[in-house]
């Protein structure tokens, strides 16, 4: 801040009052031409010169130091808030008339702020709740077409079905990641049951790319929101299956005090220099298409990385590309004490 904002101290003081400054030497001078022309002694002039210049140094220094409390409060409050709009709250009211009108010129911004914002979060939160509407009335459907794609023995149909329900939670998700209030519910989740329920919402797509699924001990009971982990599980298999996977394992392992999720599939990888950036949000590197043609939308691994940060968890992602070419995702569950003490 310092940078930005001029301090308020003696020289920069001093330096705004110059050209006053230098109009009143001039006036003494002159007053003492004109004193001396009367034909007043230069000891008299000298003294009521020397009163005068007692009486401005004593004013200057009460107005400086009147206003220099206020100034000095006013930066030392900036620094310490986040946000700045909420500067007026921090202040006592100045006793000076510019100090006044500066207060009042903010107290009526920080109004007009806080109104603005009050507006925005409301049509923001009218915004999330139509969304979630239309997303919860998408589902059935898409539940009904999804019956009548199985019952015309339609794969394809399922699997672009699929595509679109998969898109349609990607929205539903991102619109409750980016809200401020807590939409999970933690408790304790079966593991297997997770996995068994992302592995049946895309048995279509599964069985038309014949890919081989191998679960090995899923055995565990962990501790997090088992609609928000359902949900990054099956991004995780969703993209395995988007980038060429024959062969896709899950397992659960545990080290020192994690529970550990690996996914891992034999996939077309990510290139080395994708990798630091697969979280970021819209991000599609050079596998942007996937093998099955399905434009990527760089969504999916944000929204897992967003989801893991907010349920306290944490996700890792390893993979190499070419010859024996692998993606594995591991999601870190932790016992911790926060865990036991809400669910």
């Amino acid at each position: 801040m310092g940078n930005k904002v001029k301090q308020f101290s003696l020289k920069n003081y001093l330096h705004d009052k110059v050209t006053e400054l230098i109009v009143f030497a001039v006036l003494l001078v002159v007053f003492a031409i004109f004193c001396r022309a009367f034909g007043l002694k230069i000891e008299a002039i000298i003294m009521i010169i020397a009163l005068i210049l007692m009486a401005i140094i004593g004013l200057g220094l009460y107005e400086y130091f009147r206003k220099k409390q206020f100034y000095e409060q006013l930066q030392s409050n900036l620094i310490k808030l986040d946000q700045a709009y909420l500067i007026t709250e921090m202040l006592e009211q100045p006793n000076f008339l510019e100090g006044e009108i500066l207060y009042d010129v903010c107290y009526e911004l920080d109004k007009s702020m806080l109104e603005k914002i009050s507006d925005l979060e409301q049509s923001s939160r009218d915004f999330q709740e139509y969304i979630e509407l239309w997303l919860h009335e998408i589902k059935s459907p898409l539940v009904a077409l999804n019956l009548l794609a199985e019952k015309n023995a339609s794969p394809e149909f399922g699997r672009e079905l699929g595509r679109v329900n998969d898109l349609a939670e990607q929205v539903l998700y991102f619109v409750r990641a980016e809200s401020s209030a807590k939409d999970y519910l933690l408790g304790s989740c079966e593991l297997s049951e997770i996995v068994k329920a992302v592995l049946l919402d895309c048995r279509t797509q599964i069985q038309l790319q014949q890919v081989e699924i191998i679960t090995g001990n899923l055995t565990g009971t962990i501790h997090s929101d088992a609609k928000w982990l359902k949900f990054m599980v099956g991004q995780v298999l969703v993209n395995a299956l988007k980038y060429g996977a024959t062969k896709i394992s899950f397992e659960l392992e545990h080290e020192a005090k994690d529970s550990i999720l690996k996914i891992r599939d034999n996939g077309i990888g990510i290139a080395p220099e994708d990798l630091p950036r697969v979280f970021d949000k819209t991000f599609t590197g050079q596998n942007g298409h996937g093998k099955t043609g399905a434009r990527s939308t760089g969504m999916g691994l944000y929204l897992v990385k967003t989801l893991t940060d907010k349920l306290g968890h944490k996700v890792e992602i390893d993979s190499k590309t070419g010859n024996d070419s692998f993606t594995e995702v591991k999601f870190y569950f932790g016992e911790h004490d926060y865990y036991k003490n809400v669910c």
